[in-house]
Order: C-alpha cells, then sequence, then structure tokens
C-alpha cells in the first residue's frame, strides 16, 4: 500500500480519471473528496461484501497518519 500525506484541499490523482482530494477534518475524522467517472464504483470499504480474491482486508487497513 502506498500511503502519501495531504494537507486540507491538497489531492492525490489515480490514472486519468480519478482524483481523490482532502476536504476537511474534525477531530479523528477525515472528509475525503472522490472525482470518478460514473462507470467506476465507489463506496467506503465496510460497505463492500467481502470478495476475498481481490484484496485481504488486511491490506485495506493499517495505522491512521496525522495530516499535518
Amino acid at each position: 500500500m502506498l500511503v502519501l500525506g495531504r494537507k486540507e484541499n491538497e489531492s492525490i490523482i489515480i490514472g486519468d480519471a480519478i482524483k481523490i482530494t482532502i476536504v476537511g477534518r474534525s477531530g479523528s475524522s477525515i472528509r475525503v473528496g472522490v472525482q470518478a467517472p460514473r462507470d467506476i464504483r465507489v463506496m467506503r470499504a465496510e460497505l463492500e461484501p467481502p470478495c476475498y480474491d481481490l484484496v485481504e482486508l488486511s491490506d485495506l487497513t493499517g495505522p491512521v497518519h496525522d495530516l499535518e
């Protein structure tokens, strides 16, 4: 897993079509904005039914990093 530090209003680009922006934070919560084409499903990992062929759950969780 690649871990990148970002501040509020900074973004990360994935490929040619996906942009992830840190919108804000409040306490320990971080608000993330995702711009992606409609044909790409974007959802919180805990809402996705388990799909063990794609990614192990341990790969989706890890330490929380401070944005500062």
